[in-house]
């Protein structure tokens, strides 16, 4: 149990909660003072009665069993925690108590006039205590009830009483009705008042604002609701001390509030300080004091007071605000440096368009003039050999026919150079257009039968005649075919090479299958780049320069198709092309303007 000093510590020091345990804390405060005050004062009374008149009848035993009662009530207030949430009633009951017994003193005594008075103002300080411990009069009229039916009940049993019954009535009842409206008054006035500090409770809320006092010679300190709010606290906790709260603040910043405070309590002007505090979660929260000084009065003691903002979101909108200003400073630089490099690499990728329209024109006229320079008398070679080759004996045209075959191939070779050329500049144009594939295939068979015939393979088409239409460049359509079946011819030593073409949903596919050789998995990858031959050295067994599957792979794609392959060693290859349909509501007359003008020669190696 708390000591004796710690109980009248308690008992000077009313609640400095609000909120909703304000009233718990009150009912408690009163029960308490009206402990403490029976103690005192009905020792004080019975010493007072028997020292003005040695012959009343005042048993020690009776206040003994009062004095018991108030102090059993002071201890449970302290040890009993269903005592503190039940204060008003164990006040009530107190009073009950206290005045029967009072009353039973009364009627031992035979009403006499000292006890009556007694009584009487006993009464009324009770009435008082069981007023302020309940918001409604229904607690006082109850015990208004009880007390008048005790003292009518006393004057009806004493013989011969020591005022007059009456009177003494009546007098209880006119006081009665006077502290019943003084009462009623007093709920009407706190209901007002309560109703106010709703308001401002509520005002404090929305602003986040909480205002504090402190008594500087006792220490008292008063927080309202929303102070505890912004500090993270429990208002049943009880304010914290100087001490705790100053723990309670960020390191750096409790130099700035110590001097805040000395200042304060020396009535010296101060200035708004902002703070930053942790609460029991470890958050860190922005608050901003302001302060006053107020000297003691006749009727005051010193104090200090004033109010204490929250402004954690105004800091953390500040922080943002100078995180993005900052991060705008970086991002303009980052900008300007990004502008400065953008510039740099316009200019750079000018001068880099400028050397490759440059060199464009230089490939354009250093193949102009391969073409002239090479061609031109490639032609006459080839035109003077096949002249001699009609004039001479057999026996001579034998030495004359390679002179034509070599100019022949060697012509076809730059031709393959400057189409390959020709497609990585893209300077082909193509004039794609609906093409009957099938007819165009049947058209390249019958061409080289002859071919065929002469390594003694079967050349087979699988295809209708026509109805097979797809887009594309008709020459280059006729290149791409040309390359694969005379590849497929050269590579094939027996069998047959099979050219099929079917319609698709939206491609028109085209195969052509051979029972060659085959191509390892090692080279497959490799197949369609420029200047690849899987044999290679003056060991080979074909003759050619490794760039006709790198055009027709170019000129089928410019012409939106694909192209792959399937081979296996000793099982022979399949090349499949796909052509993308006309669109059923496109219209059947060309609408391309490119067009392919590169020779249609045989391919020249894979």
């Amino acid at each position: 149990m708390p000591s004796f000093a710690h109980v009248f510590s308690d008992l000077l020091r009313p609640p400095s909660v609000t909120g909703p345990d304000w009233r718990e804390h009150a009912h408690l405060y009163l029960l308490r003072l009206s402990a403490v005050l029976c103690t005192v004062l009905i020792p004080a009374f019975g010493v007072m009665y028997r020292a003005s008149d040695p012959g009343v009848y005042d048993p020690f035993w009776i206040r003994g069993g009062m004095i018991a009662g108030a102090l059993g009530v002071l201890a449970l207030s302290f040890t009993s925690a269903w005592a503190r949430r039940h204060a008003a009633k164990l006040l009530f009951v107190f009073s009950i108590g206290i005045t029967a017994s009072f009353a039973w003193l009364v009627y031992l005594n035979r009403f006499a006039p000292d006890y009556a008075i007694g009584f009487f103002f006993v009464w009324i300080g009770v009435a008082m205590f069981v007023s302020l411990a309940f918001d409604q009069p229904t607690a006082l009229t109850l015990y208004i009830g009880i007390s008048l039916i005790l003292t009518v009940a006393m004057t009806m049993l004493v013989p011969e009483p020591g005022v007059n019954p009456a009177i003494y009535i009546a007098s209880m009842l006119s006081a009665a009705v006077m502290v019943y409206v003084a009462v009623s008054a007093r709920i009407q006035l706190q209901e007002v008042m309560e109703e106010r500090e709703a308001h401002l409770a509520e005002a404090q809320q929305t602003a986040n604002l909480g205002n504090w006092e402190v008594e500087l010679e006792s220490g008292r300190v008063y927080w309202s609701a929303e102070m505890f709010r912004i500090a993270g606290l429990e208002p049943s906790s009880g304010a914290p001390s100087f001490e705790a709260f100053a723990a309670s603040l960020h390191f750096d910043d409790r130099a700035l509030f110590f001097d805040f405070w000395d200042r304060l309590r020396h009535g010296r002007e101060v200035n708004d300080l902002t703070l930053r505090l942790t609460d029991p979660d470890g958050q860190l929260r922005s608050v901003r004091l302001r302060g006053a000084f107020e000297a003691a009065g006749p009727s005051r003691r010193a104090r200090l007071y004033g109010i204490c903002l929250d402004v954690t979101a105004e800091a953390e909108r500040t922080h943002a605000l100078l995180e993005a200003k900052e991060q705008a400073e970086r991002s303009q630089k980052q900008a300007e440096h990004a502008r400065a490099e953008s510039e740099q690499a316009r200019l750079a990728a000018e001068r880099a368009r400028a050397e490759a329209e440059e060199m464009a024109q230089l490939k354009s006229a250093f193949l102009a003039n391969m073409s002239h320079e090479i061609r031109t008398p490639l032609t006459a070679i080839i035109g003077f050999a096949q002249v001699l080759g009609e004039e001479v004996s057999p026996a001579q045209r034998d030495l004359v026919a390679p002179i034509e075959q070599s100019g022949k191939r060697l012509l076809a070779t730059l031709n393959s150079v400057l189409d390959l050329a020709r497609l990585k500049s893209e300077g082909v144009q193509l004039h794609v257009e609906p093409v009957d594939v099938a007819e165009e295939a049947h058209d390249l068979v019958m061409l080289l039968q002859p071919m065929a015939q002469e390594k003694g393979l079967a050349l087979m088409v699988h295809a209708p005649v026509q109805g097979l239409v797809a887009l594309a460049d008709r020459s280059a359509l006729h290149r791409v075919l040309t390359n694969l079946l005379s590849n497929a011819i050269k590579f094939t030593d027996t069998g047959r090479v099979m050219l099929s073409v079917k319609a698709e949903e939206t491609h028109i596919r085209i195969r052509v299958r051979d029972t060659g050789r085959g191509i390892s998995a090692e080279f497959l990858p490799q197949l369609f780049e420029e200047f690849r031959q899987e044999s290679t050295g003056t060991t080979r067994s074909h003759e050619g320069s490794g760039l006709g599957l790198a055009i027709t792979r170019g000129l089928v794609e410019l012409m939106g198709g694909t192209i792959t392959v399937q081979s296996a060693v000793g099982e022979g290859t399949l090349f499949s092309v796909h052509l993308p349909r006309p669109n059923p509501s496109q219209p059947e007359k060309p609408s391309a303007v490119e067009s392919f003008t590169s020779a249609s020669v045989p391919a020249s190696g894979r």
